[in-house]
């Protein structure tokens, strides 16, 4: 390792210490705030047809931005050797933004010759942020090599502030769907150069270099992981477009947009407390050393149950309350969309060792198998999507569940085959999880019960089921397992 690459591992393990994730979930915490506020906005100014448009817009440009950011981001914090080598991946995220947003720029035009105006419109406004979010990722990469998180943090809540007050007044005014796209311009300019500050990096850009082609492979591997994983996210958006239009549309992404905001907040910390983590353990031990994948996968068997602790209450408890959620939140006009919300809670916690699959794979030099097993999830998925699509909106979201538990058992075998992931002990570890998630389910159910009986207005009702339910769990997982609690205080 070079001299530049040993300075960055050593700010990465004295600046990244536990408070890492704590600045990520302020962070997310401070955007979610954000986002659902104009959520909230949006659906009181736009239709369910109106946002419907804009979700299959903002699906194609997510499209668009998985190319262009291509794992820029996770190349730099576990291949770059040298300064030069993260060069040359800003150089490669600047171009990739520039072909991406060139790709949509046609695309609009195409929506607008073909009499789309509004979605042509929107869709252009969307190439600004794909020619900026990969430059934005790959800043990001770079404060979370220099182990600059915190800066990292401030610049993305600051950047937040600026697009929700940019977004809210253009709602306010009449701008309608352009709002949201204004929000998001102006979000990714402010965070790219906030972040440019914040990590003193004034270009030096380069192409060409020793390691060129293994950088590029890890990041095509990398981008073939979320290609497909976009597939499998979005391809139920494009399916309720073709079976049910707009409007179907319109219900089913507003409840994965109540559950996505939730799970952001619980995701993304996660998501950087396990490279951190991993990053760590790799760190300590030479590149050469044989026992390097043991230590990485004993780091990551020793992080999965509390990753388990955190996401599993709060997934179960949102499922409960999401239909009164949803109607206090949106209106009586977005009830459908309740119990999608529901549906995707409980499922949502098949994700958690996909959150392991990167940084352990990446580390371990085995990222190349990660792909195939993401394809034959997304095929699975979509599968049953295609076959229970034309029985409605309820039968299309369930496919979630069996899509969901299929996808989670694979992921465990290709932690465990592919990078010493114990699997077993890890689950046993979580499984003290469950005593206190059936507490907390009969808390709840029965606070449920009450609220209806006595006639308590709806947000009450609300606010006390979350508080009742949060105390019965963290209670009861205190009472079986003192130190989880602790362990969790220390991410």
């Amino acid at each position: 390792m070079s001299d530049t690459a040993d300075a960055a591992a050593q700010e990465l393990n004295s600046g990244q210490s536990s408070g890492a994730g704590r600045w990520i979930l302020i962070s997310r915490v401070a955007a979610q705030l954000s986002q659902i506020t104009l959520f909230l906005m949006a659906a009181r100014f736009l239709t369910p047809a109106e946002f419907g448009v804009f979700a299959l817009i903002q699906a194609f440009s997510a499209l668009l931005f998985v190319c262009a950011a291509a794992g820029w981001r996770e190349v730099i914090i576990s291949t770059a050797n040298s300064q030069r080598e993260i060069n040359q991946l800003m150089a490669f995220s600047m171009a990739s933004g520039v072909a991406m947003a060139l790709a949509g720029g046609i695309v609009s035009l195409g929506l607008e010759f073909t009499g789309h105006e509004a979605a042509g419109k929107l869709a252009a406004l969307f190439c600004v942020c794909v020619l900026i979010a990969p430059v934005v990722n790959a800043f990001n990469g770079l404060l979370v090599r220099r182990g600059k998180v915190r800066a990292f943090a401030i610049a993305s809540i600051a950047a937040e502030a600026l697009a929700f007050a940019v977004a809210a007044w253009s709602l306010v005014v009449g701008y309608g769907v352009y709002a949201l796209a204004f929000g998001k311009i102006v979000f990714l300019a402010a965070c790219a150069g906030l972040l440019a500050w914040q990590a003193g990096w004034h270009g030096g850009l380069t192409l060409r270099g020793a390691r060129t082609r293994l950088l590029l492979s890890t990041s095509f591997h990398i981008l073939a992981n979320r290609l497909i994983f976009f597939v499998q996210s979005n391809s139920a958006t494009f399916l309720v477009g073709a079976f049910l239009g707009p409007a179907g549309v319109g219900f089913y992404r507003a409840a994965e947009r109540v559950v996505s905001s939730v799970a952001e907040l619980v995701m993304e910390p996660l998501r950087m407390i396990a490279w951190v983590e991993l990053r760590r353990a790799a760190d300590s031990a030479d590149p050469a050393d044989p026992n390097l994948r043991a230590r990485l996968a004993d780091a990551a068997t020793a992080i999965l149950p509390l990753f388990i602790f955190m996401t599993a209450p709060v997934f179960m408890g949102l499922s409960f309350v999401a239909n009164e959620l949803v109607v206090f939140a949106l209106g009586p006009a977005w009830a459908p969309s309740g119990g999608i919300a529901a549906i995707f809670a409980l499922t949502a916690i098949h994700v958690v060792p996909g959150v392991l699959a990167e940084p352990l794979l990446s580390l371990a030099g085995e990222i190349k198998r990660l792909p195939r097993i993401m394809l034959m999830n997304a095929a699975v998925s979509a599968s049953m999507m295609v076959l229970l699509g034309p029985f409605g909106l309820y039968a299309l979201a369930s496919a979630a569940i069996p899509a969901g538990l299929f996808t989670m058992g694979s992921m465990f075998w290709v932690l465990r085959r592919h990078g010493g992931f114990a699997w077993r002990p890890a689950l046993r570890g979580a499984g003290i999880a469950i005593p206190p998630l059936a507490a907390m389910a009969a808390v709840v159910i029965g606070t449920q019960w009450i609220a209806a009986q006595a006639g308590i207005p709806l947000l009450v009702s609300l606010a006390i089921q979350v508080g009742v339910g949060a105390v019965t769990y963290i209670g009861v997982l205190y009472i079986l397992k003192p130190e989880a609690l602790l362990a969790l205080r220390r991410l």
